[in-house]
């Protein structure tokens, strides 16, 4: 059984907050015309960046880009980042050696819009970037990894895209950050063992993600038959309350074994 809720579980509606989502791609374009001009001829004109704005001409869709210089933090930046995806250390040299740095910027707040960042990111990774590092998680990808999961895209994808699901603090809780890239709650845990809490808040991620589950106060989820029962209410105390890049707008939701 993929998750268990009790039978309130469709009473709460969909958050009309929104949320803007960074992604940093260091990349091999000596100048602003390199990318241009890659994008361009890699898409055969579909994609298009111009003033500041990344532009598809037959979606009509735009996403905010900007370019950066060389940035010699870049590589530690993607080591820390890269851990959960164990990304190598010929992948980390590319990322010393890249000649700038752009960074896209999107509002989203449902799975829609996360799944056409995803795609605008491909495109931008196909014309030249090195790899992905989500900002607005803490997550870093080598370039082949996130094209693979757009072209075999499920809807689970966007959770391993997006999100990091083993954070700890010092007393052992266990919480995840980055499903306010999704438009969704993020989850918290305390009081249990790192591996049946990590089990709990990643499965409540990917249920929401994957069923499209709404969630609302004094709701009970399991994993399965055999595990333990949760009730779930709102956390005032996020991790990152006040971080504008990883407090979840959103929300958080605190688990509590019943």
């Amino acid at each position: 059984m993929f998750g268990l809720f009790n039978k309130r579980e469709k009473d709460s509606k969909p958050s009309e907050k929104s949320f803007k989502t960074i992604i940093c791609i260091p990349g091999t374009w000596a100048n602003r015309t390199e990318l241009v001009n890659s994008i361009v001829s890699t898409t055969n004109g579909e994609w298009i960046f111009a003033g500041m704005v990344l532009l598809n001409t037959k979606t009509k869709e735009t996403f905010e880009l900007e370019i950066q210089d060389f940035d010699s933090r870049m590589r530690e930046s993607f080591e820390l980042a890269g851990i959960m995806n164990k990304v190598s250390d010929d992948f980390l040299n590319k990322i010393h050696d890249h000649k700038s740095v752009v960074y896209l910027l999107a509002e989203t707040a449902s799975l829609e819009k996360a799944k056409s960042i995803s795609h605008a990111t491909k495109v931008l990774l196909e014309s030249g970037g090195i790899g992905v590092k989500v900002e607005t998680a803490g997550k870093a990808f080598e370039a082949n990894h996130w094209i693979e999961l757009v072209n075999n895209f499920e809807l689970g994808n966007l959770y391993d895209m997006f999100v990091v699901d083993n954070l700890t603090q010092p007393d052992g809780t266990v919480f995840t950050c980055g499903m306010h890239n999704l438009g969704l709650f993020d989850s918290i845990i305390s009081g249990e063992d790192f591996s049946n809490a990590y089990k709990t808040v990643s499965i409540l991620g990917r249920y929401q993600v994957i069923e499209g589950a709404q969630i609302g106060e004094n709701q009970t989820f399991q994993t399965d038959l055999e595990s333990p029962i949760f009730v779930i209410n709102e956390e005032p105390n996020q991790p990152y309350d006040g971080d504008d890049i990883f407090g979840n707008p959103f929300g958080m939701w605190r688990l509590t074994k019943k």
